[in-house]
């Protein structure tokens, strides 16, 4: 379908194109003015559908410098004719499927093989300026097909991205909706042993009514950040807690199973983390060691916790030689990571390590100590 509302580049390489071709029209006097003038005037504003109808922008421009040589207009030595072709060709190259492509480089070459046969013939061309000719009409063409091709992976891989970063905030809230049902059962636990020592023990009621105060303030911290992430299954309510960053060591030991050797280190103090960063830093190390086993299968890794006063610093690494960055079996990659925790304020990175082998780092913000 052909769009009514050209792109805003194509206006400007349009409007460019008209002043330019009237300027050469004009000033070199190319007669007869009242063919010339219309005529370079329609090629140059079939520029503005040259994404939306690539190949019959192509038809327009080069369709009209015949008409323009049959009534006289000279177009041996301006310009615009040479400009109007490598852009048309471009066009239809970058813009078009590859069969219509086609069409539209063959179209131009035919017509500019049967002219220049005929001043061949008549002595005032070589062989060499048809060669010359050939070459300056094909490579706008390939030059399109090669961008039309890099942006088309570009679009793919961003299309990817923007996927699995859905997946992940859909995963995200199903957690932290599972993390927050988890919280409110601890407190209805917990005020049921506050009403059993209202009536055995009623000095000792404050501490079960102060852990409920406590989670209950965590896990509405959750809610305001469930709050907005839609969740599109029907997943039944999970009442399990959900893993964290004390569940590292269990974690660390199967993947070692698994053929991978590890080294873990914990540095300063562990501090305490939001039910959900917590549940984050968890799945850093995660899916970095299943990326790690992936691609770089009876390598060594090194998972590093690293506390501090206001951030736990998490690095995993490997030396493996595999792809590094690949998405690991369970369908959540690098982008997904990076939205997880930049909900919860933190910072993400994962990169190839100049030495070989590839690093994940992420830093979480830890609570404030009352």
């Amino acid at each position: 379908m052909l769009r009514l509302r050209p792109h805003r580049s194509d206006v400007l390489l349009a409007a460019g194109v008209v002043v330019f071709t009237q300027l050469e029209v004009w000033l070199e006097g190319l007669h007869p003015l009242w063919v010339s003038a219309p005529l370079t005037l329609v090629q140059a504003l079939s520029l503005l559908w040259r994404r939306s109808a690539p190949l019959g922008a192509v038809v327009v421009m080069m369709g009209l410098l015949p008409v323009q040589v049959l009534a006289g207009v000279p177009l041996s030595e301006p310009v615009f004719p040479l400009l109007l072709t490598m852009l048309g060709l471009y066009g239809v190259a970058a813009h078009a499927a590859l069969r219509r492509a086609i069409v539209g480089l063959a179209l131009p070459l035919l017509a500019m093989w049967g002219t220049l046969a005929g001043e061949v013939a008549k002595g005032k061309r070589s062989k060499g300026d048809v060669l010359f000719i050939t070459v300056l009409t094909l490579a706008p063409w390939l030059v399109g097909r090669a961008m039309r091709g890099q942006v088309g992976e570009t679009r793919r891989a961003e299309r990817e991205r923007t996927l699995a970063v859905a997946a992940e905030r859909a995963r995200i809230a199903r957690e932290l909706h599972d993390v927050i049902a988890h919280s409110v059962s601890v407190m209805v636990v917990q005020a049921g042993a506050a009403e059993q020592m209202l009536t055995f023990d009623p000095s000792r009621v404050a501490e079960p009514l102060l852990a409920i105060q406590q989670t209950g303030r965590r896990a509405l911290v959750e809610m305001t950040r469930l709050v907005g992430m839609l969740r599109e299954d029907g997943d039944e309510l999970g009442l399990d807690p959900q893993p964290g960053l004390e569940d590292v060591d269990e974690l660390i030991e199967n993947v070692r199973r698994a053929g991978l050797a590890i080294d873990y280190v914990v540095d300063g103090n562990p501090r305490p983390l939001s039910l959900g960063a917590d549940l984050s830093g968890y799945r850093v190390v995660q899916e970095a060691l299943t990326n790690a086993l992936k691609h770089a299968p009876g390598s060594n890794a090194a998972v590093s916790l690293r506390y501090t006063d206001e951030v736990l610093e998490i690095e995993v690494s490997d030396c493996g030689t595999g792809a590094p960055g690949t998405a690991p079996s369970s369908g959540h990659g690098l982008a997904g990571l990076g939205e997880r925790i930049a909900v919860f304020g933190g910072t993400f990175h994962a990169g190839a390590r100049p030495e070989g082998g590839f690093t994940v780092r992420a830093r979480l913000p830890l609570e404030r100590q009352a």
